[in-house]
């Protein structure tokens, strides 16, 4: 069953006599009902209602009645109906002059409002280059949240290179960021490019450092789809990291990268992802390709006491050493 719009639960909340009006103009639904409507929006204190009517107008064709309604809601007191309000024109309106009142929400008083409009220019991208220049200084602005914001509304108006040109300086300064989230919200950023410089994939590398899992995991994410061979041997230092999930994303990139179906056994296989017998076998994989026999060695190892994978270790990585297939001596071993 479909859920209902949001708008729709707030019928309950208006008053009796906004309900009695509406379900009237119901009864016999036309265009001169819905003016009734929009006038009403336009006259009314009553916040709930003008929520209610906001609402529907995201699901009706829009109108140069509709656009004029909104320019009155837009001057409401309340930051979240501005927010709205100002959301529709950006992503609706095609009149240009409309663009000024839209953008002058970039200097409201309220950071949803701010947030909200960059979040409606970025849905439409190139369309707004033009205003490029007005959405710079916010990178400046106070407050966090707004900056990256703005960072990634100026990144959907152009290529990469113009983008990185412009604004590689507060990328590197993001990506160091105290606050986890930000640095998350900008890798977030730089995973939408189609194409990521040098400089860009030096930065998203610098964050398999980093103290935070969940930015690691992020980065990687990245690296998984733009940039594996360049991380290879960064990623697989991951497998002997302290977290568990970081292991496991590691894990699951390399497992991509070699086209094999070793992560199909991770979880049984997981205590050994932090010994030097496992990179060992990660070489191994490396160098004689993925086959069946490294699960073979990966139960027995499973099994084996310290001072037997001691052992194992050091036979295996003399015959990789010295360049001889260790598949017959894997073979060998009673499992």
């Amino acid at each position: 069953m479909r859920a209902q719009p949001e708008w729709v639960k707030l019928f309950p909340r208006l008053k009796q006599e906004e309900q009695e009006v509406i379900s009237q103009l119901y009864v016999n639904w036309n265009q001169e009902n819905w003016e009734c409507l929009l006038a009403m929006m336009e006259e009314s204190r009553s916040e709930e209602l003008t929520r209610y009517v906001l609402g529907m107008i995201e699901f009706r064709p829009f109108s140069p009645r509709i656009e004029k309604a909104l320019l009155t809601v837009i001057k409401n007191r309340d930051g979240d109906i501005r927010a709205k309000a100002l959301s529709i024109l950006a992503k609706k309106s095609t009149d240009p002059q409309i663009r000024e009142p839209v953008l002058r929400g970039l200097n409201d008083s309220d950071k949803r409002v701010i947030i909200k409009v960059l979040e409606s220019i970025r849905s439409k991208g190139e369309d707004w280059q033009e205003h490029s220049s007005q959405i710079l200084p916010l990178l400046q602005h106070p407050d966090d949240e707004i900056k990256v914001e703005a960072l990634a509304t100026f990144a959907s108006m152009y290529k990469e290179d113009k983008v990185w040109q412009e604004t590689h300086h507060h990328f590197r300064s993001f990506l160091q960021y105290p606050d986890h989230k930000i640095r998350i919200r900008v890798l977030g950023i730089l995973s939408s490019f189609d194409n990521i410089n040098f400089e860009m994939k030096e930065q998203i590398i610098q964050r398999l450092d980093d103290y935070d899992e969940k930015v690691v995991i992020k980065a990687l994410g990245i690296i998984r789809n733009k940039e594996k061979r360049k991380a290879l041997s960064l990623i697989k230092s991951l497998l002997e990291h302290p977290n568990r999930r970081v292991r496991v994303k590691a894990l699951k990139i390399l497992d991509s990268f070699w086209k094999h179906k070793l992560i199909y056994y991770l979880r049984e296989f997981d205590s050994l992802l932090r010994t030097r017998l496992f990179s060992s076998l990660i070489s191994f994989i490396e160098k004689f390709g993925y086959k069946p026999v490294v699960l073979k060695a990966l139960k027995a190892l499973d099994d084996m006491d310290e001072m037997e994978r001691e052992m194992f270790e050091k036979e295996f990585m003399e015959m990789i050493k010295s360049n001889r297939d260790p598949f017959d001596f894997i073979r060998r071993r009673p499992m």
